[in-house]
C-alpha cells in the first residue's frame, strides 16, 4: 500500500517552494516591479487583519502566499498611485494570525523580498509585529497593556496589546509602533473609548513619533458607510478620544483621512472589511456591507500617503472579486508612509519647456537641505528619481524627455534627517519637434483647382508669429516665385493670397519653409503641387 507523506514533510515542501500546497501561483498581469526600500527619513507602515484557517488547509496557505505577494506589490505610491512606485513595508502590524502562522508568513515574505524581516515584541500579545531589519532596529523599549474590559491574555477571552520602540537605521530617528485589535463584542458600550483612553495613558508620555495601527472593529462616525461614505456625520466617542488633543499631547491623526482629503478624494473606496453575510444597511436593503474599521493613527510625524489596499482583492460591488488579485483576508490592509524628519516640503516646481524637448525645473529652496532629488513620471507610470541636485542650486534641466508624452515632476529636499516629503507634482508635455504640415487647401496633387484660389496650410501646432514672413510660404511656377501675400490667420494656419489670378491648366508648386514653434523648435520644409482647371 502506498503511504502518504507525513504532514511535517508537506509543510517543509510548501515553505521551500513558497506556494500553497496543492495550488499554483496565480497568473500575473505583468512582471513584478523592483522591490524598493523606503527612502531614509521615511517609513512605510502596514496594518492587516489576516485571519487564517487550519494549519494544513489549502486556503490558509493561499491566503498567506497572496498576502505576502500583495504587500510586495501594492502599498500606495507618493502620488497616490501603485504599480510598485512605493516602497515595501518597513513595519507590518498583523492581527488574527497565530504565532505559528506568523513564522510561516515571515518566511514567505523573505522569499519575495530581499530584506530581513523579523518578529518583534511580546509573543503572547493579541496583535503581532514584523519589521524590516534592513530599515529599522528594535530599540529595546516596549511594553504591553491589557484590554480594560476583557483583561489580559492570561484570562479566557482576554486580550493584551503592545508597543515597541524602533530606530530607523539610516538616520537614527525614533519611532514607537503600537498594534491593537479591539473586540467587536464588548458587553459595555463605552469599552472601546475606555480602551483608547488606556492606550493613550500608556503612550502619550513617550516623546517623538508614534504610530498606532490595527483592527478597531468600529466605524469612525455615526452613520453607516452606505449613507455616509465620506464620514461627514459626527464622530463616535472612541474616535474623538483617539484624535482629540489633551493639555499635554496632540491628538492622533487618522492617516487615511488626512491623505485622501488632502487630495480632495472621497473615502468611499477606503473601506477595509466586507461582511460574509447579508445584513440591512441604512436604507433597509440587504447586502454584504463594507465598512472602514482598520486604521493607522499617527502622532509626531508627517503623513505623506495612506490608503486601504485599493482595489486589492475587491471588485466594484459587494461580493465581487478582482479578476487577478486573490482575496487574502476578509479585511484589506491599510498602508501609510510617514516622514520622520522636519525638512520642509517644497512647493510644486515650475516647469518651462525649451527647444529639443528640454524641460527646465525651478523650485524654492528649503532650509537645512543639502541636496534635492528630482523625481519623474512619464505617461502616468511610477515616479522614479532622475537626478540629485546639490544645494543651494534649485534648477534642473531634463534633457532626456519623450516628445508629446505627459511628464510629471516632483522635488524633495534631502538633509541630515534623510529625504523629506515630495512636492506636489507639476505636469508638462515636452516639445522636441517643430510645426509640421498636416493639411493643405488645395490638397496635395489636386487637379481642377479654381484660378482664384487662396492657398491654406495647417500645422500640427502653433507657429511662432515672430518667425512668419513673406517667404514662409511661396507659390512657384516653372521655378519662379509668384507674387503673393502670406497671412497667419490662426495660430496653426498660414494663408497665401496670390496677387493675380492663376493661369489656366497650369501646375503650381507650394513650398513651405521650416517654421518655429513657441519654444524654438524648427520644423521641416515641405512642398507639394496642384493644377488649375
Amino acid at each position: 500500500m502506498r503511504r502518504s507523506a507525513p504532514a511535517s514533510l508537506l509543510v517543509v515542501l510548501v515553505l521551500s517552494l513558497g506556494i500553497p500546497s496543492g495550488a499554483q501561483a496565480p497568473a500575473r498581469a505583468a512582471a513584478s516591479p523592483p522591490a524598493r526600500q523606503s527612502n531614509p527619513g521615511q517609513l512605510n507602515v502596514v496594518t492587516v487583519n489576516a485571519a487564517q484557517a487550519r494549519i494544513l488547509e489549502r486556503k490558509r496557505f493561499e491566503r498567506l502566499f497572496e498576502l505576502a505577494r500583495a504587500l510586495r506589490l501594492r502599498p500606495a505610491a507618493f502620488d497616490g498611485g501603485t504599480e510598485g512606485a512605493a516602497a515595501v513595508p518597513d513595519v507590518i502590524l498583523l492581527h488574527e494570525m497565530r504565532f505559528s502562522n506568523l513564522e510561516i508568513f515571515k518566511r514567505l515574505l523573505k522569499q519575495r523580498l530581499p530584506y530581513m524581516y523579523e518578529i518583534v515584541g511580546a509573543e503572547g500579545a493579541t496583535a503581532k509585529l514584523l519589521v524590516n531589519l534592513d530599515r529599522v532596529t528594535p530599540s529595546g523599549a516596549g511594553g504591553t497593556w491589557d484590554d480594560v474590559c476583557l483583561g489580559g491574555t492570561d484570562v479566557a477571552g482576554g486580550r493584551t496589546y503592545q508597543w515597541v520602540g524602533l530606530t530607523e537605521n539610516a538616520t537614527g530617528a525614533q519611532l514607537i509602533a503600537a498594534s491593537v485589535h479591539f473586540s467587536n463584542q464588548y458587553a459595555e458600550e463605552d469599552c472601546l473609548a475606555r480602551n483608547i483612553a488606556a492606550m493613550r495613558t500608556a503612550l502619550d508620555g513617550i516623546p517623538g513619533a508614534i504610530v498606532v495601527g490595527g483592527d478597531f472593529n468600529k466605524r469612525a462616525t455615526e452613520a453607516v458607510a452606505e449613507c455616509d461614505p465620506d464620514e461627514q456625520t459626527p464622530p463616535l466617542a472612541w474616535y474623538t478620544a483617539m484624535t482629540a488633543p489633551t493639555a499635554e499631547n496632540p491628538g492622533y491623526e487618522d492617516a487615511v483621512v488626512v491623505a485622501q482629503r488632502r487630495r480632495g478624494r472621497s473615502l468611499v473606496d477606503q473601506w477595509t472589511f466586507e461582511r460574509g453575510a447579508s445584513s440591512p444597511g441604512c436604507t433597509g436593503a440587504f447586502s454584504l456591507r463594507r465598512s472602514r474599521i482598520d486604521y493607522i493613527f499617527v502622532r509626531g510625524a508627517t503623513i505623506a500617503d495612506a490608503s486601504a489596499d485599493h482595489p486589492g482583492w475587491a471588485g466594484t460591488g459587494a461580493a465581487t472579486r478582482h479578476p487577478i488579485n486573490f482575496k487574502y483576508s476578509d479585511h484589506r490592509f491599510v498602508s501609510a508612509r510617514i516622514i520622520l524628519n522636519s525638512l520642509t516640503r517644497p512647493e510644486a516646481p515650475a516647469a518651462t519647456r525649451a527647444a529639443g524637448g528640454v524641460v527646465r525645473l525651478t523650485w524654492s529652496g528649503v532650509s537645512d537641505a543639502t541636496s534635492y532629488v528630482v523625481l519623474r513620471s512619464v505617461g502616468g507610470r511610477p515616479y522614479t528619481p532622475i537626478a540629485s541636485v546639490a544645494a543651494p542650486a534649485t534648477t534642473y534641466d531634463d534633457v532626456s524627455t519623450r516628445h508629446g508624452r505627459v511628464h510629471s515632476y516632483s522635488v524633495a529636499a534631502v538633509g541630515v534627517g534623510g529625504q523629506g516629503w515630495e512636492s506636489i507634482p507639476v505636469a508638462v508635455t515636452p516639445d522636441a519637434r517643430g510645426p509640421a504640415v498636416v493639411s493643405t487647401s488645395p490638397r496635395r496633387g489636386a487637379g481642377g483647382v479654381a484660378r482664384t484660389t487662396n492657398i491654406e496650410v495647417r500645422f500640427d501646432e502653433a507657429v511662432a508669429p515672430s518667425g512668419v514672413d513673406q517667404t514662409s510660404v511661396r507659390l512657384m511656377r516653372a521655378g519662379n516665385a509668384m507674387r503673393a501675400r502670406v497671412v497667419q490667420t490662426a495660430p496653426r494656419v498660414l494663408q497665401l493670397d496670390p496677387v493675380r489670378k492663376l493661369r489656366r491648366g497650369t501646375t503650381y508648386r507650394v513650398v513651405v519653409q521650416g517654421l518655429s514653434d513657441a519654444v524654438g523648435n524648427r520644423g521641416r520644409s515641405d512642398a507639394w503641387k496642384f493644377t488649375t482647371r
